[in-house]
């Protein structure tokens, strides 16, 4: 109901304005990240024959960028799996993989603990539950912390709108503990990502794509907990590709409760070997040319040139 309301009320709005616009500017290339915001202004790309390159993330496209692919001249995908649903564009899709900051994987794993001020001696889980699906993992996180943070130090971004009721549960419930300065939490994280990803010898994620590509980039042994289908339909395969691959470990969200993480985050942190094989065979899916290979096509298809695949 809320995306026909949309298609059928703001869609013409936002072509009309998107045509004018694009008009305006009559750019060489327009680059499209999907999302229903992006439909019109690939459609005024098309309209105007406009080179067009939609960068798919995820290993399931989205409804906006499966629209866009029959409009794109170039369409680059994350994942090599991402190529099966966009099979009937096969001749334009290239795998190129997520671009990652560059900042990403220039401190060691012992610099960013320092940085941070944590314990030597005692290993790192980070949890993060990104902006959509932080409330569960911040309540399973909070009813496990009195017993994690006896043999570990926990980096916790909880979301901005969590934040606050987080903070205080967690100050109440460690202020007997002597561990307590070995929790640290943060609303959420811009240019810190890097510090607090890098020292963690754990990390607890949802499974967006994004987030999935800094970790690869990092190298780290990973618990996701990809958001249910109901809240979002591209986690999930984005988590099973990796699980599938043995390069993370999947918890189910509906059977997720305090005693399932705990064991889950301690067999981990306990096995360094099982670690080190998850951390390798996620590594293996990070591209580190991908954001030079997509400026390499955006400029190929601005000269008005058509795009070379290299996948």
């Amino acid at each position: 109901g809320g995306l026909c309301f949309v298609l059928l009320l703001r869609l013409p709005i936002g072509l009309v304005v998107a045509v004018l616009r694009v008009w305006q500017i009559m750019p060489d290339v327009v680059i499209s990240k999907g999302g229903y915001g992006s439909i019109p202004i690939v459609l005024a790309a098309a309209f105007y024959r406009i080179p067009l390159i939609v960068h798919e993330s995820d290993v399931k496209p989205g409804a906006a960028n499966r629209l866009a692919a029959r409009f794109a001249t170039t369409v680059v995908v994350g994942w090599q799996q991402a190529k099966e649903s966009l099979a009937r564009y096969a001749s334009k899709v290239a795998a190129v993989g997520i671009p990652v900051r560059t900042q990403f994987g220039q401190r060691s794993n012992q610099q960013a603990k320092e940085e941070l001020g944590l314990a030597a001696g005692f290993p790192v889980v980070t949890v993060i539950g990104g902006s959509q699906g932080a409330r569960q993992l911040n309540e399973v996180l909070l009813q496990a912390l009195p017993e994690l943070i006896s043999d570990a130090a926990v980096l916790h971004v909880t979301g901005p709108r969590e934040y606050d009721a987080v903070a205080t549960v967690a100050q109440e419930t460690l202020a007997s503990l002597s561990r307590a300065d070995q929790y640290k939490v943060w609303p959420y994280v811009t240019d810190e990502m890097d510090t607090i990803l890098s020292a963690a010898d754990v990390v607890v994620s949802r499974a967006g794509a994004t987030a999935l590509a800094e970790l690869a980039r990092l190298k780290k042994a990973v618990l996701l907990v990809p958001l249910p289908a109901d809240v979002s339909d591209n986690q999930q395969p984005n988590a099973a590709v990796l699980e599938a691959a043995g390069a993370a470990q999947v918890l189910d969200a509906a059977n997720l409760g305090a005693n399932i993480f705990l064991h889950s985050v301690r067999e981990l942190l306990a096995d360094s070997e099982r670690r080190q094989q998850l951390a390798t065979r996620l590594s293996q899916f990070d591209r580190p040319t991908a954001a030079a290979d997509i400026a390499e096509i955006v400029f190929t298809l601005a000269r008005g040139s058509a795009p070379v695949y290299a996948s």
